[in-house]
């Protein structure tokens, strides 16, 4: 009887050891209107990596309904990695591995896609701080001062209706990108604000 059970727990360690050495293939797909002009873009975050005990990479990818790429972000947790084994890096978790899977496979995911719901806080974005942020951005990018005058008239009117859709892609469980939105006069998705 002792023999089955150490034999039975022997079995049940290395199928555990075995699914965490298995290569990692997650994606994530989401529909919506991030854009604002009525037609369902594709969002598709792809998790890859070479175990659940390795560090991740993972790409956002937004597409239009034409299958254009609006925003494509690569990342590379490499650095990052063990801090899954610390405490309070990522919430309601006990392990790196729990922590690790609960981050990628939920977390964020769902960070994400809550670009698609409305900002709840209409209004939040008044400030006029974000035109400097969105007009270093433009600069930064080789947009023309006719064109940035034009977006930033745009994102004007896009923060000034309720109910805006505002992307944040996180880096970490403990840090957010900038707050992103949608601007059609540069066909780019433009910060709103940076720290």
């Amino acid at each position: 009887m002792r023999l089955t059970v150490l034999a039975g727990l022997m079995m049940f360690v290395v199928s555990v050891h075995a699914a965490d050495a298995k290569p990692v293939d997650r994606v994530f797909t989401a529909t919506g209107d991030i854009t604002g002009d009525g037609a369902q873009d594709r969002l598709v975050i792809h998790v890859t990596g070479r175990s659940l005990m390795a560090p991740f990479t993972w790409t956002l990818i937004i597409k239009d309904p034409q299958g254009r790429v609006l925003l494509e972000i690569k990342t590379d947790d490499s650095k990052s990695d063990a801090f899954f084994a610390q405490r309070g890096y990522e919430g309601d978790c006990s392990s790196y591995l729990s922590c690790k899977q609960r981050y990628y496979f939920s977390d964020l995911p769902k960070a994400v896609f809550a670009c698609l719901q409305p900002d709840t806080n209409p209004g939040a974005h008044q400030d006029t701080m974000w035109k400097q942020v969105a007009t270093e951005f433009l600069a930064g990018h080789k947009v023309s001062p006719a064109m940035q005058q034009a977006a930033v008239a745009e994102m004007q009117r896009t923060l000034s209706r309720p109910g805006e859709l505002i992307l944040t892609v996180p880096v970490s469980p403990v840090q957010s990108g900038p707050p992103l939105i949608w601007v059609r006069a540069v066909h780019m998705f433009v910060p709103i604000f940076q720290e």
